[in-house]
């Protein structure tokens, strides 16, 4: 009997490449499938057509700061939220 490996789906929402780049590289490595998008106007609307283990964002955005994304994924959509703020 073989272990099915488990794949799971990450949204990264940022405006910055590199950071794109970055964490896409991390969670590559630990079995993730990740989509991009750089703003959250786009993250909404693929949040419709699409489920996601993981909302990453890295804030600020350039349509909105980030925080009312999380708020809204974590409580609308049930899927765990993480934002990346700078100091």
């Amino acid at each position: 009997m073989t272990l099915e490996q488990v794949r799971y789906q990450a949204l990264v929402v940022s405006p910055s490449e590199r950071f794109m780049q970055e964490i896409s590289s991390l969670l590559r490595e630990r079995h993730f499938h990740t989509d991009h998008v750089t703003n959250a106007g786009e993250a909404r609307r693929i949040l419709t057509e699409k489920s996601y283990d993981f909302v990453i964002v890295n804030a600020p955005l350039s349509d909105e700061f980030g925080s009312r994304l999380c708020i809204d994924v974590t409580e609308h959509v049930g899927t765990l939220a993480v934002i990346f703020a700078p100091s």
